[in-house]
């Protein structure tokens, strides 16, 4: 269980939240990044999940899956959604952020659905993490809670289940320009073949 880069979730039941990991794999099933997404259900809270990436994401990527795990398409789901990461200089967020630990999450307040956000150990305000062009990192005049990080004990989890693309959610996402070639091919010979 990797407890340096993971998604923390409270709050769903295990199907809901399967669910809702099952949209994920197949939304970004493209990327590679959710071949092999790893399940750790808590031993001592129930509804208390640890999420694990085989293939692990790229900083925008899982500021992404954070978001989409807050809003998923699936019925009766709600969650606290906690994301921890330790920013690199690849991050591409400012330099005076490499190296701090983060926990990233969908603010209560935010109206936009777009949006996570970032606070650190000793930060003075939140940071707002924007997907939009030009928004990708504002800073907040206040923040809403202090940094905080549960040790994670890897005798309190157990590996519940691995959640990849659907086989027809990789065909989609390969097929759309092979399909397109087959269709200008059959075109052009037909084109020559009446000349």
């Amino acid at each position: 269980m990797n407890t340096d880069k993971y998604i923390f979730i409270a709050g769903p039941t295990a199907k809901s939240l399967n669910s809702a990991l099952q949209e994920l794999a197949d939304l970004y099933g493209d990327s590679g990044y959710t071949e092999g997404i790893k399940i750790y259900q808590s031993l001592k809270t129930d509804n208390r999940y640890l999420i694990n990436f085989t293939n692990e994401p790229d900083f925008e990527r899982f500021k992404y899956f954070v978001n989409y795990l807050h809003y998923p398409e699936v019925t009766d789901y709600k969650a606290k959604v906690m994301g921890f990461w330790t920013v690199t200089p690849q991050d591409k967020v400012p330099k005076t952020l490499i190296g701090k630990r983060l926990l990233i999450y969908v603010s209560d307040y935010d109206t936009e659905g777009d949006n996570v956000y970032a606070i650190y150990d000793g930060a003075q305000k939140t940071s707002k993490l924007g997907f939009a062009i030009g928004e990708e990192f504002q800073e907040l005049d206040s923040k809403e809670f202090d940094f905080v990080e549960s040790q994670i004990n890897n005798e309190d989890y157990q590996a519940s289940g691995t959640i990849s693309p659907a086989p027809k959610a990789r065909k989609k996402l390969g097929g759309g320009c092979v399909s397109v070639l087959v269709i200008i091919g059959v075109i052009t010979i037909g084109l020559y073949l009446m000349i």
